[in-house]
């Protein structure tokens, strides 16, 4: 017999009411797991950037990668190499691209803006990413 899971409708989230046990209801696939999701809450109900180790792996949100910001850099380097196919990168708040031909290409843990791409004075550039 399958289980009903858990509806969690949109003012749930915005209400900050969804509990871990809400999203351990929601774990259909047959497997133990720790609920991960908290609500958007302040204090320990919240999420905030940093690592988070899930699934052997270590997940960063939000890390600023080192790099001057001015207009003319367009090197930045995070603390660590992103496993391949996991770092999303954001110049405030908006997801860029990968590949040459895009917004910035990847070596190691740094990332190269490409021309006409470059961060300007006073934009935030923030990664996502697991190693």
């Amino acid at each position: 017999m399958t289980a009903t899971p858990t509806r969690v409708t949109h003012q749930d989230i915005l209400d900050g009411t969804i509990t871990d046990t809400d999203v351990a209801a929601a774990n259909i696939d047959g497997l133990d797991a720790v609920p991960s999701l908290r609500t958007l809450g302040t204090g320990d109900l919240q999420a905030a950037p940093g690592d988070h180790t899930h699934s052997g792996a270590t997940v960063v949100f939000g890390e600023i990668p080192t790099g001057t910001v001015d207009g003319a850099n367009a090197a930045f380097v995070f603390a660590h190499t992103p496993a391949a196919g996991t770092l999303r990168v954001y110049r405030n708040g908006l997801r860029m691209s990968a590949g040459a031909t895009m917004d910035y290409t990847l070596a190691t843990a740094t990332v190269t803006f490409v021309a006409g791409n470059l961060p300007q004075t006073g934009d935030l550039i923030q990664g996502d990413y697991s190693y």
